[in-house]
């Protein structure tokens, strides 16, 4: 059984690719189930279990074989409290890929609040107040001034249920956040593996795999790099969401998988697109998230994620060029879609700063030549201005919000 958390969430009813042919094909697929949790946000203690007369804190939807339905339950495409009570467009994607290419009978449980902070999917306990012995060190975020309570009213009547695993997506709430974030997810994720192992006795495994969605555009209100577009905090809040590596699994979290979405901004045009978390081509997440648990949790042959960074070195004496090595993750080579997404950096080759490069010394990057697993990139200008000036770093996917629909797509 599998169960989706979504932080912040589009129901598939309206406003979405394919989503009448998707939601009208739902009841082909009788052995896919679904519970919705609902939202619960105001809890101040936890829940053992939730009321099953319809009064109190009962679920939005019992379990249910998969119809059109209970997939297409809810109007609402833009998150909060009306989609928390709809099936998860992404959870639903993700699933109904995993029973089909697994063929086995799949359990999706849907429980989210949109615009929530991680501190709010946390125990008590866990959290603390950001200045005791145990908790992560740093104030404690309050997106609806509730930390906890989504977790006290959400989460803990599920851990006596057995599940195999479970997807996370959310982070918008905590952007600008790297370290902070990392501590406190890494966290969260060993509290809900202890206590749903313990919760079931055994029947879950303790280190069962927790996938997640790296937040896609969030502030930008105009495609571009920089500070002026958001790109700051949105980077810091995506490296937070890897503790620091850029991808998962890594060695920090070597039972997670990711799906990245930072290239998937809406169209021109449709109800929300520019600074726009909700992105309406779920079905993209979904897949992306789901070739991503086939091969790490099920172990297929499949491309689960993107290709990783190896190393970036400078490609001759004058340190002018770069060149960025991949591990291709099974993929049979780098395919450019564009020129779009690289920068470098430069400094005096005497600086006496080194890493980090500042926000001001970093230029677009022009890619000169590429083989199955390297991209070389130089600035699209030339060094600045001054004698002794080199590359002194590289980056990617800087931007919060790159898309083909605005001549920025990313590209590898």
């Amino acid at each position: 059984m599998l169960r989706s958390l979504v932080g912040s969430e589009m129901c598939i009813r309206d406003r979405y690719v394919n989503a009448s042919s998707a939601i009208a094909a739902a009841g082909n697929y009788p052995n896919v189930r679904l519970m919705v949790v609902g939202n619960k946000h105001d809890c101040p203690q936890p829940l053992e279990d939730w009321s099953a007369n319809g009064t109190g804190l009962s679920v939005a939807q019992p379990w249910a074989r998969a119809s059109t339905s209970t997939v297409g339950s809810s109007p609402d495409v833009m998150g909060g409290a009306a989609a928390a009570d709809g099936m998860s467009a992404t959870c639903w994607f993700f699933g109904l890929e995993l029973h089909v290419s697994q063929q086995v009978p799949i359990g999706l449980i849907h429980s989210s609040y949109g615009g929530s902070a991680v501190e709010d999917w946390m125990s008590a306990e866990v959290l603390g107040d950001g200045g005791s012995a145990t908790a992560c060190p740093g104030a404690v975020t309050s997106s609806m001034g509730l930390p906890t309570q989504q977790y006290n009213g959400q989460i803990r009547p599920l851990l006596n249920t057995t599940i195999k695993g479970v997807v996370w997506y959310q982070g918008e709430s905590n952007a600008g956040q790297d370290a902070l974030y990392s501590c406190r997810f890494g966290q969260m994720m060993a509290d809900w593996r202890a206590r749903w192992h313990a919760g079931t006795g055994g029947g879950t495994d303790s280190n069962f795999p927790f996938g997640l969605v790296q937040i896609g555009p969030h502030q930008a209100s105009t495609p571009g790099r920089g500070s002026d577009s958001g790109s700051n905090a949105t980077f810091a809040i995506r490296m937070g969401q890897t503790d620091d590596f850029g991808y998962a699994p890594n060695s920090a979290w070597p039972r997670t998988f990711m799906a990245t979405a930072f290239d998937l901004a809406n169209p021109v045009g449709t109800k929300c697109f520019a600074g726009c978390v909700h992105i309406f081509n779920k079905q993209a997440v979904g897949h992306r998230l789901a070739v991503a648990a086939r091969r790490s949790v099920y172990a297929e042959d499949v491309v689960g994620a993107g290709p990783v960074v190896l190393s970036a070195l400078p490609s001759n004496d004058t340190h002018q060029t770069v060149t960025i090595r991949y591990e291709l993750g099974g993929s049979k080579g780098i395919q450019l879609r564009g020129g779009y997404g690289f920068e470098v950096c430069y400094l005096p080759l005497n600086a006496s700063q080194s890493w980090p490069c500042p926000d001001s010394s970093w230029v677009n990057a022009t890619i000169i030549g590429s083989s199955a697993d390297t991209v070389v990139v130089t600035s699209q200008h030339g060094p600045p201005p001054g004698s002794g000036n080199i590359i002194a770093g590289v980056r990617y996917g800087f931007d919060d919000m790159p898309s083909i629909f605005y001549g920025t797509g990313p590209a590898v």
